[in-house]
């Protein structure tokens, strides 16, 4: 005897130093020699293998003899090994598995509830420090995983029957990394969650009835009371230092693992399908972390889906799917905060399975109850108006005309939910065709900003579409009241240019026009024209833009009246810009034109471009020019002008222009020195290529000829331009210059400009 102990080896010796003597129960290991052998082990990871069979032979032995203390210290050894030497974990986790399942499946210990209590402890530190690469791609260790944790249910579930080792069982399994990932794991997360879930039940009452009854039947104001009085109702939930159920729930579903979660949010919506419970489903939403309980709503939307696909190929449980609207709806309303909903989509699937169960109005009115509560979380500004969108372009597609009626009562319970103005006038115009009745309630909610071009058109041409005469007063009427100015400028090119013949929104406009110029004889003639069946002509109205005290409107009204002739963009004129273009400018430079040209005013001082005015300063748009090409003076018309003796041309007065019209003025007057020359009698004046024919002379050798042209007259180079209007002068040596500046008003500080004298 005494020859074996001198040869037991070193490892041996440390291990059986641990234990204390006597037959006990409750042995604990020696904490001195514990620690040596920790660091023995630790410092010998070659020894680990050692010690760990060795302990599989004394557990053996202990097991045969009954020595339930000496089976509790190896437990509590292996536990403090592992924590120790966590690293190496992987060289003797087979092995410490190997005896956790003898001192399972012994009979002698395992209804002992102490020992099976030492041993989750120790289960405990294995699941806590392995994860998926210790067990990944080894059939052997998940196949003693597996077997360890089924052997362990069954001995709790009966022998012990102890819910709360039960519990912390369920814990153990969580804490193992990366085990919902493998298929032939996964399960275990499954068992667990749905454990956990009965007991937090049986042990709070409120989560084990059906609520979403009453849910339904709130209203949206007993809703926000009911989140007013929500700190009240959270002093009475179940805590997670209270309740053991509750604390095993969190480590499930307030995890990053997306794996884990998917499959204990399963477990949760087959629950909720059994006793439907929306303080339940809100408990738990409330733990899942923020940024993943959007997959509460994606998995409750897919069982929905699946309903849809199979709902013409089997008899499909209408129960479920109407449950797992409710609990979408009861999500969505209550104050958990979710993120990352693609409203969008879930909208798309919902509507699929409203339109397949179109015979179903259970399911139909759930289904649209839904769609409702989607537009109650805001993600984004345009959401509404997306989802009407959407709704719309569905409707445009189908033919089915219960369909049809589906999808226009989904828009209006939309439109009924809406609290502030989001729906744009493109769209307003979009769902009016299709809810006519309803169009002075899309009008109130539509938003006050309004764009020009085929919008206003659309906008129009809606109003027109209107059945009713009464209804048509009241659109137009809001119409003026929302965009007022916008409206009317825009209205006035859409009525003259697209009415030919009388129609009731023509005077609906006229009259809400001649309101807003607070025109009484506007009013009156409207109401002449109406009973007279007549359309108003341009000179009709001009009157009334230009007399009007609205200085801003009457302007832009005129030159929309006169872009008729002129070909002005109307976009460019309903425009507001920084330094807005005067009608009377455009009918001052018309003025100033038509007498170079010789051409005078009528009697009632009226003229080709309407009523002749005083000069105003001219703005820097150079669309002005635009309206003056067709009258631009040619050179026989400036000769005319200077043979009938009127001295400077009208177009030398006071003008403030933008660059380029100075630079026209310029040139103008160079032209008007060139004709003065000429009538004095020098023949090397400005050709006009109106009166004199030249032959055998192409376009270059023409252009050639004015530099040529006399060696007595010497040309004066003038700035260059890429106008190819501008005409180089010549002049004659006595000539002075002085400053443009002295007949133009430059307030510049470009370049002066020069004319001749």
């Amino acid at each position: 005897m005494q020859l074996v102990r001198i040869f037991t080896p070193k490892h041996q010796k440390l291990v059986n130093q641990c234990y204390p003597s006597g037959r006990a129960p409750d042995k604990k290991p020696k904490s001195s020699e514990t620690s040596y052998l920790l660091y023995y082990v630790g410092s010998r990871s070659s020894k680990l293998e050692k010690v760990s069979n060795y302990l599989i032979k004394r557990t053996n032995a202990d097991l045969n003899r009954r020595r339930v203390g000496n089976v509790c210290v190896t437990l509590e050894l292996m536990a403090q090994i592992i924590e120790h030497c966590k690293e190496n974990l992987n060289v003797f986790v087979k092995e410490f598995m190997t005896i956790l399942q003898m001192v399972l499946s012994n009979n002698n210990v395992n209804n002992d509830v102490s020992v099976i209590e030492i041993l989750e402890g120790t289960f405990h530190a294995i699941c806590v420090n392995m994860d998926s690469a210790y067990y990944s791609g080894d059939p052997e260790f998940i196949k003693m995983y597996k077997s360890f944790v089924d052997l362990f249910f069954d001995v709790i579930a009966k022998r012990l029957n102890n819910d709360d080792l039960h519990l912390k069982l369920c814990g153990d399994i969580s804490e193992t990394m990366g085990l919902a990932s493998d298929p032939q794991l996964n399960y275990l997360v499954l068992r667990c969650v749905g454990f956990a879930l009965d007991q937090c039940r049986l042990r709070n009452p409120r989560f084990n009835v059906n609520s979403l009854d009453q849910a339904d039947d709130m209203n949206l104001s007993k809703r926000l009371s009911r989140t007013q009085t929500r700190a009240d109702e959270n002093a009475d939930l179940p805590t997670a230092e209270n309740d053991l159920s509750v604390a095993i729930l969190h480590k499930y579903f307030n995890t990053t693992e997306t794996d884990k979660l998917n499959l204990a949010i399963r477990v949760l919506i087959k629950k909720l399908q059994e006793i439907p419970n929306k303080e339940l489903l809100e408990f738990i939403c409330n733990d899942v972390p923020v940024q993943l309980r959007y997959i509460v709503i994606l998995l409750l939307t897919r069982q929905v889906t699946d309903f849809a696909k199979s709902y013409e190929e089997s008899n499909t449980d209408f129960n479920s799917v109407f449950i797992s609207l409710q609990l979408i709806s009861a999500l969505l309303v209550s104050d958990i905060s979710i993120v990352g909903l693609s409203v969008l989509d879930i909208m798309r699937k919902v509507l699929a399975v409203q339109l397949r169960a179109k015979e179903n109005r259970y399911i139909v009115q759930q289904c649209r109850t839904t769609i409702k509560d989607l537009d109650t979380k805001i993600y984004y500004s345009e959401q509404t108006s997306d989802m009407l969108y959407e709704l719309v372009v569905k409707l445009k597609t189908t033919e089915d005309v219960k369909e049809r009626d589906i999808i226009v009562n989904d828009i209006k319970i939309l439109v009924d939910n809406i609290r502030q103005p989001v729906i744009s006038v493109d769209l307003l115009t979009e769902l009016v065709p299709f809810m006519k009745g309803a169009v002075i309630q899309l009008l109130n909610n539509t938003e006050d900003l309004i764009s020009g071009g085929s919008t206003l058109s659309r906008l129009f041409q809606m109003v027109r579409d209107l059945d009713a005469k009464d209804l048509q007063s009241k659109v137009m009427a809001i119409l003026f009241e929302k965009y007022r100015g916008t409206i009317m400028l825009s209205g006035l090119n859409y009525f003259q240019t697209n009415i030919k013949e009388p129609e009731y929104t023509y005077y609906l406009y006229h009259f809400n026009a001649a309101k807003v110029l607070n025109s009484n004889n506007y009013y009156k003639e409207t109401q002449d024209k109406l009973n007279n069946n007549e359309l108003f002509t341009k000179d009709d109205l001009l009157k009334y833009y230009q007399s009007t005290a609205n200085s801003k409107v009457g302007d832009k009204g005129v030159q929309i009246l006169m872009s008729y002739e002129n070909q002005l963009s109307n976009t460019d004129l309903l425009n507001d810009h920084s330094r807005p273009l005067s009608p009377t400018i455009l009918q001052s430079n018309s003025n100033n034109i038509a007498r170079a040209n010789g051409i005078h005013e009528n009697s009632n001082g009226f003229g080709p471009f309407g009523p002749f005015t005083s000069s105003r300063i001219a703005s820097d748009d150079a669309r002005s020019w635009k309206a003056m090409r067709p009258v631009i003076p040619k050179v026989s018309d400036l000769k005319k002008v200077m043979n009938n003796g009127n001295g400077k041309s009208k177009l030398e007065n006071s003008f403030k222009g933008s660059q380029s019209v100075k630079s026209r003025v310029t040139n103008i007057t160079f032209l008007l020195s060139e004709l003065k020359s000429s009538a004095a009698g020098d023949e090397s004046g400005i050709i006009d290529p109106d009166e004199e024919e030249i032959e055998g002379l192409d376009k270059m050798e023409i252009a050639r000829s004015f530099s040529t042209r006399s060696k007595q007259r010497p040309s004066v180079e003038l700035p260059s331009t890429h106008r190819s209007s501008f005409v180089p002068a010549t002049l004659d040596e006595d000539d002075e210059f002085r400053d443009a500046n002295e007949d133009i008003e430059n307030h510049s500080t470009r370049g002066k400009l020069f004319s001749s004298v």
